[in-house]
């Protein structure tokens, strides 16, 4: 059954957040967030021209040996890899920070270097090792909370960190084959449970359970993260495909699998909440701008007589 067009896109954009800061994301994780759009016209125009110079930059630049430099441009603080220019701070991100632009920048270029350096291409990665010494935790790292999932996220954690658990164990050799259906999997996934009714099914918070794979409430629930209502099938299969098309969608995939296959087990085991997390969020961003963008795409209804 199709969803009326004037139904999905009131759905959409009931569920989207407008204006909100939107985090800038690096192998896996969130390096900084942006609160103005500058001359980009919307924040998710310009996080799509950040993310534009960040891939341009692990192609030409030397992401395992970060060279990060501060420096104005157009009048802007901005920062810089190497010769590539990556983002300037603009007034709102300098308000949203509470802090003056230099000083921003210079807290965007100190998480980038943390960042870049596990977002190097695997074929350019000295040692598989790499990505195991770094970035360990000091004052800062220690002093972090814990990460607190909602409780109607629970069951999509659960099922990444079940997903990211399978791409570990995948052997290199078979790993041509598995990498695209673990993707697709997990572009699915996300299309599933951002277009799922909010749902509170018992389980356990990600990370406490010890038996993910047995335990009947986190299967259940996990299960109900991924239940569509039968007119919205549809659209699940139209948002997966359209994010399996999408670079941003796919690239955040990429990254985070190429994190996880190199990290040692404890730390996996240690950030495994954080990443899948992160990966959600990030997916789900994707997933409200596609929603909009295929309501945009919808011919429209013919008027009835």
């Amino acid at each position: 059954m199709r969803l009326p067009l004037v139904a999905f896109v009131a759905f959409c954009s009931a569920i989207a957040v407008a204006d909100a800061p939107l985090p800038v994301v690096l192998a896996g994780r969130v390096v900084f967030r942006i609160a103005d759009p500058g001359p980009y016209g919307s924040l998710h125009a310009r996080l799509q021209a950040i993310d534009q110079q960040i891939s341009e930059a692990i192609s030409c630049e030397d992401v395992g040996s970060p060279k990060m430099r501060v420096a104005q441009r157009g009048g802007l603080w901005s920062v810089f890899i190497g010769k590539t220019f990556l983002a300037s701070v603009y007034p709102g991100d300098a308000k949203l920070y509470g802090r003056p632009a230099k000083s921003v920048a210079n807290l965007w270029a100190a998480e980038l270097k943390i960042a870049f350096p596990l977002s190097e291409p695997l074929t350019r990665m000295g040692s598989p090792s790499k990505a195991t010494m770094l970035d360990k935790p000091g004052a800062a790292a220690q002093a972090r909370r814990p990460v607190k999932v909602p409780a109607e996220h629970w069951g999509i954690v659960n099922t990444y960190m079940m997903l990211l658990w399978k791409v570990r164990q995948a052997g290199q050799e078979a790993w041509g084959e598995e990498e695209p259906r673990l993707t697709a999997e997990t572009l699915e996934d996300a299309a599933r449970h951002y277009l799922a009714p909010a749902n509170q099914a018992k389980g356990h918070e990600p990370g406490t359970c010890p038996g993910l794979r047995t335990c009947a409430d986190c299967q259940a629930q996990m299960a109900a993260a991924l239940m569509v209502e039968d007119e919205k099938r549809e659209l699940v299969s139209n948002l997966a495909a359209a994010m399996a098309a999408d670079e941003r969608a796919t690239r955040a995939v990429k990254q985070v699998f190429e994190y996880v296959r190199y990290i040692d087990q404890k730390r996996f085991m240690s950030e495994r909440v954080r990443i899948a997390w992160q990966l959600w969020q990030r997916l789900a961003q994707r997933a409200a701008e596609m929603c909009q963008s295929l309501a945009a795409a919808q011919p429209p209804t013919e008027a009835t007589p």
